[in-house]
């Protein structure tokens, strides 16, 4: 046809494009089925549904398959159904589809509900796969890409397909019409019986309605006509009240759906349909919302990245998170993972949960929020591993599931690994984490390990951790992670990245005991002793049992735990099997540790330095976060397992070290402790109170289980119908508050065993609990924590409030009951209400009704119909969490016809080969005809009774120490034990040499050693020898005086000796009496052949100046006139003269010059100090001999008394004149003189003299 031909026949033109496009969408619509279908058709091995109307076929699942899980429900068998659906439970031979939710137990899946005929064109493929391994991949890999959050740490891999395709499938009475329109679209249900999920493919969509339905018979839409009922897609869970409709189910747009997506690609709609609730794939477009995050548990040092998914993402897309106060660029790959970004965690100060705010526009808003759990460090098996044999450090770590933000291949990555140094400074506020080593450089991630010499740090470390992080993200020089006063730093270089770390470990060498002994000594001087009075530690258990079953209180010690996998369970300890420690920090932030031996009796460090001890920082940190010693986990590793292995193990347990850390963290004896009360509810119920009373109760609906007003506590369980026809009923919720805690709900399912979810008070909404990375969850600090316990088939849970109470649940294998068992805390006693009794130790008044009333276990009837329905609870006293598919006011049936009696038709030895004589177990038995209800109820009961046996109390007298002098045998100090004291050899004991502890007192008296006493014969022997000895001494002493005596007198003698010979002056040369001295020039010093009196100029080689009124050679002063008022010597006593000696300087001799030389002063100046006043005018005072003083001339020589000599003298100058040489005028004054009585003096003076110097020689 030519183009002319075209424009003269506009119809034509019409017809051509119409063709044309019609011929284009047909391609269009073909590549897209080909892109989007799983293989489908006659080729490829599908089985075909009958050519018939309104049909369809049930399919048992393969033997290898277990369940197909769907809205929470395990299904074995399903049914392909003509009209456009897959159902369970029942065919749906209904063409005209109906608005969700329906009843009837309807479960259905519809990819497209509506009338299809195919008796008037197209077929319905349908098979089951095990094997296909492509197909099966290629299910795997997009269920990972659309679910990358929920799968990311426990992958999922398809296991099972159902591939059901209507191909080409027409509408009911389409071929009235002049077109035949046509449908084509797949449902493909996969599963691994777990977790089930289903792809809604659209190909070409022509139709929505058949005629049936009131749809126009040619187009096959619904027109105008309103009782048109077009196709319905979506999911019905059959109960009235759950399912999931796509948007423009049951409208005309519905057309339109394979246009849509819900995953970025047009014509594909995935969904996750295990759960309660149908779980949406893709994204939603809202301005603001919450997020979907894994893991949903992170470790406090950072280093994890959050895969989070909610919003919409595109290429344009600038995604912030604000984690802790930083804020961190998002990484994300909209090729690869358009639904995913990926934020790596900050290192966190505080456990529990932590906010995380998300923003697409660059950081300027965060209108997103999502939720995780920071758990601690001892919660998550570490990624990390050093070891050490001998010289060679090994570090191994994870190959597979590296943190990384973007989403290289393992053998792409290459690592670094740097070792850390953790340190506190309580002076700055700062906790830092520190790059001290590189230990292995860009290292393939595959390799998961590398070897090394173990490297010598330049300066030494307290606490080490190893990091393995991409090669090239750490720098050694950079400061490390730093935190001061809870706010981090904010160095570049701080920015969170992804890595991975090890478990904290003491970096000190472990080899050299002097070290340690050392760094003891030194943290021993700056720490404080531990002042416990007043705080309220909690006192430790008296014996293993106890300390293994309050699990409300204790929990096991990582470094010391019988539970724990591997060889060495307590190293560093040998006589000790177990430590406990608290779950609670005291109100000033202390820890508690509890050991024990194989005796089971508890261990005190005063008794064995292997035993507990207090400890200075809690292992879950405290407030206010981020300050030095609130750390969780690594405060108490510095502060207090350091220490402890420093002083002790690595010290050899040395005493002298040992001690020191004994009297900074004192043990806690048990003597305050007071163990929880167990109650139990489980199997068709059986109840056991408090107080131990036993009894059956088949209510139905929820009860109070235990009210504690005075606690703020609350605990509900909610009784269905076990079994239909079967009047029994079991326990399947337990729900519990505590104070203005969170509310943690636990309930029995049929797929997970249990579930468990938290409502957040602060935000009203109730969260499904994961543990994907750790078993452990908290809720601080708002007072719970959950915690998985037990082997994977008998799986349980263990929820423990802050005020110390606690509750397991668990779900014994192929029952449908749980049995709960909840332990009290003390504090409840005497206060509690409800099902489980009143606990005061008196089970005479358990069963009390709310009225007062109190009934026995005699009349089961009696007590259903006015004891245990009594205790129905209210809505607005519920605390439970509603599923939507729960009619509410239908779950409390205080009608339902309990039946005690049992009518059975099992004989006495099958009841024997399932229960033995257990009588719980028997009556299950029979109730249910179940022999796992039975064997789950023996169980519990065993369970119930190990713990009542275990938390019996037990007295203690406390701890006694060893007498000084002496040693004690025995270190159990409970009711009935007996301490025996003795004393080193030659101690004399007083006291008891045993104690019993009675009724929490030691009997009998405190034990004394004392040292010994000394026999009468011993102590005067002791006696002799010391006055002996103290004689010799004396006389010794005696003996060396005599010698110094004599030796001092012989010298002074001489000295004065001197001074006589010296004294020449002249009558008038004496004045008053006062005798004044010089000393000797240098140059003038006498020898043995010569002597001062034989030289006549000897005075005038002296110096000479003005200086006046000297006495003695001090530079500074003048000298004191000794002459009295009237101008004349004052005479005394011959006792009280004495003649000035020089306190320092040259040896002195006396001379009788009348002029006064410098430097000089009298006797009396040297002792009463300087004078400066110049001659002085006041009397001469007597100066008391001292010590150190010259000695009287009268002292010196007795036989002939200078003064007596001189007024001799003064008489003979009377009666002849001067007989002295005058050294100023140099003449002789003879008048007067005797020239007999001069000589008679000097050749006494000079005998003396000569013989003096005779002695000397």
């Amino acid at each position: 046809m030519s183009m002319g031909t075209l424009r003269s026949s506009p119809s034509i033109v019409v017809l051509y494009l119409m063709v044309c496009f019609t011929l284009a969408r047909v391609q269009d619509v073909a590549s897209q089925e080909q892109d989007l279908f799983f293989p489908y058709g006659s080729s490829v091995g599908d089985k075909e549904l009958p050519i018939e109307d309104d049909t369809g076929i049930e399919l048992e699942l393969p033997a290898t398959i277990s369940y197909f899980p769907f809205f929470d429900q395990n299904h074995r068998s399903l049914y392909v159904n003509t009209n456009g659906v897959v159902s369970f439970l029942q065919n749906v031979v209904q063409y005209t589809p109906e608005s969700f939710p329906l009843g009837n137990d309807r479960r259905i899946i519809a990819p497209y509900w509506a009338d299809v005929d195919v008796t008037n064109g197209g077929h319905v493929w349908y098979r089951q796969t095990t094997n296909d391994t492509d197909l099966l991949k290629r299910a795997t890999d997009e269920v990972a890409r659309v679910f990358a959050v929920d799968f990311r740490f426990e992958p999922f891999v398809a296991e099972w397909l159902l591939i059901v395709t209507w191909d080409k499938v027409a509408f009911y009475n389409s071929r009235t019409g002049r077109v035949n329109r046509e449908n084509t679209f797949q449902a493909i249900l996969i599963t691994d019986s777990v977790y089930s999920f289903t792809i809604f493919n659209y190909g070409e969509l022509q139709w929505t309605t058949g005629s049936a339905s009131f749809g126009d018979k040619e187009t096959g839409l619904g027109g105008d006509d309103d009782r048109a009922v077009p196709a319905q897609v979506g999911f019905n869970a059959g109960d009235g009240l759950n399912f999931y409709s796509v948007p423009n189910s049951q409208t005309d747009d519905i057309l339109k759906i394979n246009t849509t997506t819900n995953i970025r690609k047009p014509g594909r709609w995935m969904f996750r349909i295990d759960g309660k609730e149908i779980e949406a794939a893709g994204c939603q477009n809202d301005l603001d919302g919450n997020l979907r995050i894994s893991p949903a548990q992170v470790i406090m040092l950072g280093g994890d990245v959050l895969s989070i998914s909610g919003p919409c993402f595109d290429v344009s897309s600038d995604v912030f998170c604000r984690i802790q106060g930083y804020e961190i660029q998002a990484s994300y790959d909209f090729t690869k993972d358009p639904f995913t970004v990926r934020c790596a965690t900050p290192l966190f100060m505080a456990l529990g949960e932590s906010p995380v705010y998300l923003s697409k526009d660059g950081g300027q808003t965060y209108n997103y929020t999502g939720y995780i759990t920071v758990v601690g460090m001892d919660r998550a098996p570490p990624r990390v591993v050093p070891s050490q044999d001998n010289d060679v450090l090994r570090v191994s770590w994870e190959k597979d599931g590296y943190p990384f933000t973007n989403s290289l291949s393992e053998d792409d990555v290459h690592v670094d690994v740097f070792l850390y140094s953790y340190t506190e400074d309580p002076n700055t506020n700062e906790v830092r984490l520190k790059p001290v080593l590189k230990i292995a450089d860009n290292r393939k991630l595959s390799n998961g390990f590398d070897s090394l010499i173990r490297p010598q740090l330049a300066e030494p470390i307290d606490v080490g951790i190893y990091r393995v992080v991409e090669h090239g993200a750490v720098d050694i020089s950079q400061p490390g992670i730093s935190v001061v006063m809870g706010v981090p730093g904010t160095d570049p270089s701080q920015a969170p990245i992804p890595s991975m770390w090890s478990m904290p470990f003491n970096a000190n060498p472990a080899d050299d005991q002097a070290d340690s002994n050392q760094w003891c000594r030194s943290w021993g001087s700056a720490e404080t002793p531990l002042d416990l009075s007043g705080d309220n530690l909690p006192a430790c258990p008296c014996t293993l049992r106890q300390a293994q079953a309050d699990v409300g209180a204790f929990e096991p010690y990582p470094w010391c735990n019988q539970g724990a996998s591997g060889d060495e369970k307590c190293p560093y300890r040998t006589s000790v099997v177990h430590c406990v420690r608290a779950r609670r920090g005291s109100d000033q932030g202390r820890g508690q540790l509890c050991c024990y031996d194989n005796t089971e009796n508890i261990v005190l460090l005063e008794d064995n330095y292997e035993g507990g001890s207090s400890q200075s920082h809690f292992n879950g940190g405290h407030a206010p976060a981020g300050y030095p010693g609130n750390v969780p986990y690594l405060s108490n590793f510095l502060g207090d397992r350091v220490p402890w292995e420093q002083c002790c193990p690595r010290t050899g347990y040395n005493p002298s070290s040992c001690d020191i850390y004994r009297n900074k963290r004192p043990s806690s004896d048990c003597k305050n402790y007071l163990p929880p009360k167990p109650a139990a509810v489980f199997g068709e119920p059986h109840f056991i109170t408090f107080d131990g009373t036993k009894y059956i109760f088949n209510g139905y609906g929820e009860f109070t289980l235990v009210s504690a007003p005075g606690a703020n506590l609350t605990m509900q369980g909610r009784m269905a119908q076990l079994i239909e026809n079967v009047q029994a009923t079991g326990l399947t919720v337990a729900t519990m508050r505590v104070g203005d805690s969170d509310t943690i709900q636990v309930e029995i399912t049929d797929r997970r065993k249990l579930d468990v979810w938290v409502r957040r008070e602060a935000r009203g909404a109730w969260q499904r609990l994961g543990f994907e990375q750790s078993g452990w969850w908290t809720a601080r600090p708002r007072g719970a924590i959950v915690e998985l316990i037990g082997a994977e088939e008998s799986q349980g849970v263990r929820v423990i409030f802050d005020q110390g109470t606690a509750f397991e649940a668990k779900a014994p294998a192929g029952a449908s009951a749980m049995a709960v068992k909840i332990l009290a805390a003390p504090a409840l006693q005497g206060g509690t209400t409800g099902l489980l009794g009143n606990w005061n130790s008196d089970p005479s008044d358990d069963l009390k009704a709310p009225n007062g009333a109190i009934f026995s276990v005699d009349s089961l009837a009696n007590l259903h119909d006015f004891f245990g329905v009594k205790w129905y609870i209210s809505r607005s006293d519920s605390l439970f969490r509603y599923d939507i598919s729960v009619n509410v006011s239908t779950i409390n049936r205080p009608n339902f016809q309990a039946v005690y009696t049992l009518d059975s038709t099992l004989t006495e030895e099958q009841l024997n080969s399932v229960c033995g004589d257990s009588e719980v177990c028997r009556y299950d038995y029979q109730k249910t005809s179940s022999p796992e209800m039975g064997t789950g109820a023996e169980d519990a009961e065993e369970d119930y009774e190990g713990t009542s046996n275990d938390t019996t109390p037990v007295v203690s007298c406390g701890f006694l120490e060893a007498p000084q002098g002496g040693s004690k045998s025995g270190t159990v100090y409970l009711s009935g034990s007996t301490l025996e004291f003795s004393c080193i050899e030659g101690y004399e004991r007083t006291g008891s040499a045993s104690r019993q502890c009675v009724q929490g007192v030691w009997q009998g008296n405190v034990t004394v050693c004392t040292p010994p006493q000394a026999s009468m014969r011993d102590l005067m022997l002791i006696i002799i020898i010391a006055a002996v000895l103290g004689g010799i001494l004396l006389l010794a002493l005696c003996f060396l005086c005599v010698i110094c005596c004599f030796r001092r007198k012989k010298r002074n003698d001489k000295d004065h000796a001197d001074h006589e010979l010296r004294t020449i002056s002249t009558i008038e040369g004496i004045e008053n009496g006062a005798l004044v001295t010089t000393p000797l020039a240098n140059d003038r010093t006498p020898s043995s052949n010569s002597s001062i009196i034989d030289d006549p100029n000897y005075e005038h080689t002296l110096p000479r100046n003005n200086h006046h009124d000297t006495a003695f050679p001090f530079a500074d002063t003048g000298y004191m006139d000794m002459r009295g008022s009237n101008g004349e010597a004052p005479r005394r006593p011959a006792r009280d003269r004495q003649l000035a000696r020089p306190v320092d300087g040259p040896d002195y001799r006396g001379s009788a010059i009348a002029s006064r030389g410098p430097g000089y002063r009298s006797a009396e100046e040297a002792v009463a100090g300087p004078s400066h006043a110049g001659p002085s005018t006041a009397t001469a005072r007597h100066v008391p001999s001292l010590s150190k003083q010259p000695k009287t001339r009268a002292e010196e020589n007795a036989y002939d008394d200078p003064l007596e000599a001189r007024q001799k003298m003064e008489k003979a100058k009377n009666m002849k004149g001067s007989i002295f040489k005058d050294p100023n005028t140099s003449h002789y004054d003879s008048d007067d003189s005797s020239d007999d009585e001069i000589a008679r003096i000097k050749r006494k003076i000079r005998q003396e003299v000569e013989q003096e110097e005779e002695d000397d020689r």
